[in-house]
């Protein structure tokens, strides 16, 4: 079983967004997991009731549950766990890091955001995920922007994911029909991107 983090000290940065398109992706796969829902915003469970599907399901959790219902999700034969976490929440954030196989670092290429990315890199120093942790640019507008994020990163030294998401209404429209963007558009550029991304993990 595989467990991914999406974690980032930033709010706003899409971290909701990428945890239930992996999840989505897998889904389609034909892979059963599930999504923790760690954010006491609990947009992920919000989105799940969305859904006329039971997979993937979304357990609301905080921060000292996330070991057990891993091992419960492993013990009943689940594929994959998706951790979504909520920022300005260190305790939470280091509990999923330490749990993962690979955490992905959401980040909108900003100032404000790459300017956050030194705590979130401090917390996957702690967890001792650095080496696992990956900065996952999203919501790209335009190139420019992205090659400056891009640089940025490197500076940092945190790893960047070789796929990237532009700014796109299908991740949004998708997410309030309570749907992932392969469900949505599976033949979208969107899609295309999470498509991208997830043949990437599958190497990792």
């Amino acid at each position: 079983m595989k467990v991914y983090s999406i974690v980032s000290n930033k709010g706003g940065c899409g971290k909701t967004s990428l945890a239930v398109n992996i999840a989505i992706a897998m889904h389609v796969e034909g892979q059963s997991g599930l999504i923790i829902d760690c954010d006491p915003q609990a947009t992920a469970t919000v989105w799940g009731q969305q859904r006329e599907e039971d997979e993937p399901g979304t357990i609301p959790a905080q921060g000292h549950q996330i070991k057990t219902i891993i091992e419960e999700a492993e013990s009943q034969g689940c594929d994959y766990v998706v951790i979504d976490t909520p920022p300005h929440s260190d305790q939470t954030s280091l509990a999923a890091a330490r749990v993962a196989d690979v955490v992905l670092i959401p980040v909108r290429p900003s100032l404000p955001d790459i300017a956050a990315l030194s705590y979130t890199d401090d917390l996957v120093s702690l967890a001792k995920k650095r080496e696992q942790a990956h900065v996952v640019i999203n919501s790209a507008p335009t190139k420019g922007m992205q090659n400056d994020a891009q640089n940025a990163i490197k500076e940092i030294g945190l790893n960047l994911a070789p796929a990237q998401f532009w700014q796109r209404v299908a991740f949004s429209h998708s997410f309030n029909s309570g749907q992932g963007v392969l469900e949505y558009d599976p033949s979208g550029k969107a899609a295309a991107e999470v498509k991208r991304l997830m043949r990437w993990l599958s190497r990792l």
